[in-house]
């Protein structure tokens, strides 16, 4: 269970920091918004686990932002791969606690 809510972690970090670094706080306010909050839910969850369900999902719906709005280009196959692997980490997590 730890491996996984670390590899959570890890993948919160990764989307916090690429929508840090590539999004301006400036022209899309609120998608930089979700996707920290997407980041510091996740981080709750080691507190609380159902934390963890709620900020993959958010960051999920941020990486669908961040994939229409910011860069104007979002394709299936994008959307498809950051669905497996959302649906994947709250799976391993839910079925392991």
């Amino acid at each position: 269970m730890y491996v996984m809510i670390g590899l959570s972690l890890l993948y919160a970090s990764a989307m916090g920091g690429a929508a840090i670094k590539t999004i301006s706080i400036r022209h899309y306010p609120g998608t930089l918004l979700c996707n920290l909050i997407g980041v510091v839910l996740v981080f709750l969850s080691l507190v609380k686990l159902p934390f963890l369900y709620l900020g993959i999902g958010t960051l999920f719906f941020a990486a669908i932002l961040n994939g229409v709005i910011v860069f104007q280009k979002v394709t299936p196959r994008h959307m498809l791969i950051r669905l497996i692997f959302s649906l994947i980490l709250v799976s391993f997590v839910y079925w392991i606690s």
